[in-house]
């Protein structure tokens, strides 16, 4: 192959990956209540982020929504072999996101502990699939592929 014809396919190959979209994240109260939309598809929620011995969740204390009976939990499941998968030119748009970590901020607070770690309780942006709750588990699941798919904000 020419020298001229990989460097047209490398430069093509370049632009057509730095021309793919950022990713609006969604908060997780407006999953909750657009469900539908949510529901099968990978996407990046915005939340406070909580770690216990029970599980993790990404979640929103309250939500200006009038879906009756969701909650404002999505249970996170590390699902390595189908979570989704990132983009190949993951980043999430930067406007969209601090407008959503303050709406998620409006509406929660982190939990105070009295050992004095935050460990427990963070903002965060987890990339994963949405599922709705299944007969008899009434919480929302976002199955992610492993913890590099959430990214803890300050």
């Amino acid at each position: 192959m020419r020298p001229s014809a990989l460097l047209v396919m490398l430069s093509t190959a370049l632009a057509l990956r730095a021309a793919e979209p950022s990713v609006r994240p969604a908060t997780v109260c407006e999953i909750a209540a657009g469900l539908k939309t949510f529901e099968g598809q990978a996407v990046a929620v915005v939340g406070r982020y909580s770690f216990r011995t029970t599980g993790r969740s990404i979640e929103e204390d309250n939500c200006d929504y009038s879906h009756q009976g969701t909650p404002a939990v999505l249970k996170l499941v590390l699902d390595h072999a189908n979570g989704p998968r990132l983009p190949a030119a993951f980043a999430v748009e930067a406007p969209s996101l601090a407008e959503k970590i303050q709406l998620a901020r409006q509406h929660t607070r982190l939990r105070a502990y009295p050992f004095g770690t935050p460990d427990y309780d963070r903002w965060a942006v987890v990339y994963g699939r949405v599922e709705g709750a299944e007969a008899g588990k009434p919480m929302l699941v976002l199955h992610y592929a492993g913890d590099g798919y959430v990214i803890l904000l300050k």
